[in-house]
């Protein structure tokens, strides 16, 4: 009983222990790479946003923020981001509060804190901020702001995340908000600018007056839960190009002058969303919209940033507006929790150019699309080479790298594309359009999506995610290849890759074998460190082409090559069929010494149809090739004799 007391006591501590961690981690903030659930979500953002000192970047503005509490708001706080504006008052209801300043600039979680007054206990809020300041760009040690607010060439814009900023998302520097992705909310606001200018922002445009007091007041109101790094605006002499119609506005803001170059541009547009939508689903949203910007590009949701000189470069294909189309499916409307996950945005639109091109031009620009990928990651200055080898999970954010190396694009596209061909079309597009119906406005991490893959396939998928989204490096090979006179071949490929990579499985590694008139294509899936594939050809290869095959582009790199010189026998063609084309027998004529000659017939794949062996005596030899077994088709004889070969092609019709 005593012994029984003390457990029990023991228990009950730890249970208090366990209690209270709890309590103190759910009152820690997120950072941009650790998502923490917290007691509170916002539902929406309304904010009334003076602009009317542009072009500077000089504002005030109050934003009222909706608040449900997931549990009771007594000693809980609410938590929001603003940078470098300064904070006039805020209200909890009509209650004042002070905004606690918490960290300093150079934190990643630098945020201010409001406490729920004791008094107010009810399960939601409005939390009022009123506030003024000059919005300002990303803090980092590069000469290379790209993330927050800036005025270039009469445009004053906002681009929602940072390259080189340790805190990411930089909506903070125009907007009090919880500036984390794993907090998705509506929005509503309100722009007041000087006369003449007009304002591009989310959602649709539910509002526009013109007061008589030199200024014009814009209100765009977005719908759906957005992550509050896609919100943005973009003020200047704008007009609209709208490819879509009245059920789906597809508009496209840009300064007159640039209208005819725009409207070449983005004439495929329509063609575009109709291509995704039948890969991945229905648009998601009530507007489909660019506006160009002399930096870009950034997928803010239904309303994309583009860089001003891909919007207006006439190049119909518009691969940069693909790739950003493509996030609003991947990115926007099922978004991760935490930067940790940024490859499943930027790793599917890079693959959804790849589909782009697919659609404008067939399966061999697809490939081509996926090998350009494959070779500017393992070979152009800007990849890997430059910014260092890492998992497309969690990868590393300080210099060289950045918060979106090219890794999550390039080696990203690649390694879906690869996921693609293991799964087969139809398995990974079923997959992906469950994925992304059922995670519809919410968020996701990798998990999430190996899950859906798994369901739908019925397979594990554990060592796909192994080795290509949480290990780092890519498979590098030394492939010798030797072919003795009888046409028996005998095909060595190493992985040589640094042992940190590990040993890759389930690999797909096409090879070409090339002769004077001859081509054969074999994939070889490779499982070990060594492997050696042996085989038989019609006919004497002096090429070896790697990774070109029919369906897929594999991240690998060929470090070796070697083609291993046969002995000089004497191969002799001195072979004649009869008849050829041939029906149901064919009578086969060659020249040979007393022994066993060996007879096979290939098919165009290479696969062996027919094998015999037969005596030969010396001087001619006539042997009665059945053919009846065959279908139409073309076929290639081969005939050793002492390892000298005969070979010959003919034809079966029927």
């Amino acid at each position: 009983m005593k012994r029984m007391f003390k457990f029990i006591l023991i228990l009950n501590w730890i249970s208090a222990i366990l209690i209270l961690s709890i309590k103190i981690s759910a009152t820690e903030i997120s950072s941009p790479t650790k998502y923490i659930p917290q007691p509170f979500d916002v539902t929406h953002y309304d904010a009334e946003l003076d602009f009317t000192q542009y072009p500077a970047t000089d504002m005030k503005g109050v934003c009222r923020i909706h608040v449900n509490w997931l549990e009771s708001p007594v000693g809980n706080k609410f938590y929001f981001h603003l940078r470098d504006l300064t904070i006039d008052s805020a209200f909890y209801q009509n209650i004042k509060v002070d905004a606690v300043e918490v960290g300093t600039k150079e934190d990643s979680t630098y945020h201010f804190e409001i406490t729920t007054p004791p008094q107010l206990s009810t399960s939601s809020a409005t939390i009022t901020v009123f506030y003024h300041g000059k919005m300002t760009l990303e803090y980092n040690t590069k000469t290379m702001k790209w993330g927050g607010v800036q005025s270039r060439d009469e445009i004053l814009f906002a681009m929602g995340v940072g390259f080189y900023n340790n805190y990411v998302s930089a909506t903070q520097h125009w907007l009090p908000c919880y500036d984390h992705p794993s907090d998705k909310a509506s929005c509503r606001f309100k722009f007041i600018v000087p006369a003449g200018k007009e304002v591009a922002s989310n959602g649709l445009l539910i509002e526009k007056f013109h007061p008589d007091n030199g200024t014009d007041v814009y209100v765009w109101e977005h719908k759906n839960d957005c992550a509050t790094y896609n919100y943005t605006f973009a003020v200047s002499d704008w007009i609209n190009l709208n490819f879509g119609n009245e059920n789906l506005p597809m508009l496209v803001f840009c300064k007159s002058v640039d209208s005819s170059a725009v409207a070449t541009t983005f004439k495929l547009l329509p063609k575009m969303v109709e291509n995704y939508e039948n890969k991945f689903g229905k648009y998601p949203f009530d507007k489909v919209g660019y506006v160009l910007t002399p930096i870009g590009s950034m997928e803010h949701e239904t309303m994309i940033s583009i860089n001003h000189y891909l919007g207006k470069n006439r190049d119909t294909v518009n691969e940069t507006a693909a790739h950003e189309l493509a996030h609003m499916w991947f990115g926007d409307m099922v978004t991760p929790y935490d930067f940790r996950d940024a490859w499943l945005n930027e790793s599917f639109a890079t693959f959804c150019e790849s589909i782009w091109y697919e659609n404008l031009f067939g399966s061999t620009e697809y490939l081509n699309h996926q090998d350009d990928m494959r070779g500017f990651y393992i070979s152009n200055p800007s990849g890997a080479k430059t910014e260092g080898i890492f998992p497309l999970y969690d990868f590393p954010r300080t210099p060289p790298s950045s918060n979106y190396p090219s890794t999550i694009y390039m080696k990203g596209g690649n390694v879906v594309g690869m996921l693609r061909y293991e799964l087969g079309d139809s398995l990974f597009f079923l997959a992906l359009q469950k994925y992304l119906s059922e995670r519809k406005y919410k968020n996701a991490n990798t998990d999430t999506l190996q899950y859906y893959f798994e369901t739908v396939s019925h397979r594990s998928l554990d060592w796909f995610f192994s080795q290509w989204v949480y290990g780092k490096g890519w498979p590098q090979l030394e492939i010798t290849f030797n072919q003795k006179p009888n046409g028996k071949t005998i095909l060595q490929i190493n992985q040589v890759q640094p042992d940190s990579f590990g040993v890759y499985i389930n690999l797909p590694v096409w090879i070409t074998f090339e002769g004077t008139n001859e081509t054969r294509s074999i994939i070889y899936l490779l499982n070990s460190k060594q492997e050696t594939f042996e085989d038989d050809f019609w006919f004497q290869a002096n090429r070896l082409i790697v990774n070109k095959g029919p369906d897929v582009r594999s991240l690998l790199e060929v470090k070796s090559l070697n083609i291993v010189s046969v002995d000089e026998e004497k191969i002799t063609n001195d072979v004649e069929l009869i008849p050829n084309p041939a029906n149901s027998q064919m009578l086969v004529s060659f020249t040979a010494g007393d022994g066993l000659v060996e007879i096979k017939v290939f098919n165009e794949t290479g696969s062996i149809v027919f094998k015999d062996s037969s005596e030969s005596k010396k001087g001619k030899n006539i042997y009665n090739l059945n053919t009846q077994e065959l279908p139409s088709g073309q076929y290639f004889l081969v005939i050793d004799y002492n390892g000298i070969l005969y070979h010959k092609k003919f034809i079966i019709l029927r």
